[in-house]
């Protein structure tokens, strides 16, 4: 059977994603640790860039789209995600060409949904909780808090080469990747 992404079509959990991901580019950022573990440090390096760009009133929206989608993609392994959310098997049904098609509208709908949300930001912040490393996994666990909002989100990353990438997100306890793919496998 042949199954086919389109464009239009929207990817469940993608939301609590693009949220999590709106909330790393908040206006302050206070860090609870000095000395981070390299991971934990990449972090907040991509959510300094990211405040840069989002802040930067010249740019026209854009190419400030644009280079917040650039800094999104250096550090989300959105490979990784799509083919974590559909799981192996369903993943593994499916030909080359059907995961970069799936690949691909899951980047576009992930990241532009993240930089609509980036444009309607409050004044909230971002604090460092905790920053567990071994060998080549991570988890960044952060606090966001707002006047009216309060949430953890965990990121979890891996290594490849010298460099660390997310590959989930949990938000108060609930994975964007397994809530995906409980809701694509009736699907599938």
């Amino acid at each position: 059977m042949k199954k086919s992404w389109s464009a239009t079509q929207r990817l469940p959990g993608a939301a609590a994603l693009v949220l999590v991901l709106a909330m790393l580019c908040l206006p302050s950022l206070a860090l609870a640790q000095r000395g981070e573990a390299e991971s934990g440090r990449l972090m907040m390096d991509t959510v300094t860039q990211a405040l840069q760009v989002v802040r930067n009133t010249a740019m026209e929206q854009p190419r400030r789209r644009a280079a917040l989608r650039i800094l999104a993609e250096k550090r989300f392994d959105v490979g990784t995600m799509a083919r974590l959310s559909l799981g192996s098997t369903a993943w593994a049904a499916l030909n080359g060409d059907q995961q970069k098609e799936f690949q691909k509208v899951f980047a576009d709908d992930l990241f532009g949904t993240y930089i609509r949300n980036l444009e309607t930001l409050g004044n909230e912040t971002v604090e460092l909780l905790r920053n567990q490393q071994a060998d080549d996994r991570a988890s960044v666990l952060t606090l966001v808090m707002g006047t009216e909002t309060k949430a953890q989100i965990e990121y979890k990353l891996f290594q490849r080469e010298k460099d660390w990438l997310v590959y989930d997100v949990i938000v108060d306890g609930v994975s964007v990747i397994k809530t995906t793919r409980n809701q694509y496998e009736p699907l599938l």
